[in-house]
C-alpha cells in the first residue's frame, strides 16, 4: 500500500515515469490490489500508453 501511495503521489506531483517502478512493485507484493492497477493505468495514459492503460483500468474494477 505505501508503495502505491508513493507511487501515486509521484503522478499527482506531474513525475509519473519515477512511480512507475514502486506501482510496479506493489502489483509484485500485492497482485490483486484495484489501486494499484489503478494508480499504473493513471501513469500509463500520461506517459502515451492508452491501451495498456486501459487494460489496467479493467483490471482495477475487477479487483475493485
Amino acid at each position: 500500500m505505501a508503495l502505491n501511495n508513493r507511487a501515486w503521489a509521484y503522478f499527482r506531483w506531474g513525475k509519473a515515469a519515477s512511480g512507475m517502478d514502486d506501482v510496479e512493485k506493489s502489483l509484485r507484493l500485492e497482485a490483486t490490489s484495484g489501486a494499484a492497477y489503478d494508480t499504473r493505468a493513471h501513469i500509463r495514459q500520461s506517459l502515451g500508453s492508452p491501451d495498456k492503460a486501459l487494460a489496467d483500468y479493467r483490471l482495477a474494477m475487477t479487483f475493485g
